[in-house]
């Protein structure tokens, strides 16, 4: 329960994780544009790796919106 509590940002709407990644990117402002753009593709990818991603059944149903919006993240740094 504690792990999904712990994600259940990943699996909110869009608009709601784009606000969580901008303020992660703040919390990280001391880290270079280019090095947050080469580091934070693996945080995310290690996260889209786990399986299962959500362990309770309320959030394995966000499962599908959670691996949109780390894939969505992953599109914006690689532009």
């Amino acid at each position: 329960v504690l792990h999904d509590a712990d994600l259940a940002i990943l699996g909110s709407d869009p608009a709601q994780y784009r606000a969580y990644v901008a303020g992660v990117r703040s919390e990280y402002g001391h880290v270079s544009a280019d090095d947050w753009r080469r580091g934070r593709p693996v945080v995310l990818r290690s996260i889209l790796a786990a399986r299962p991603l959500f362990r309770t059944p309320v959030m394995a149903a966000r499962t599908a919106r959670a691996e949109a919006n780390l894939a969505a993240e992953l599109a914006a740094l690689e532009r």
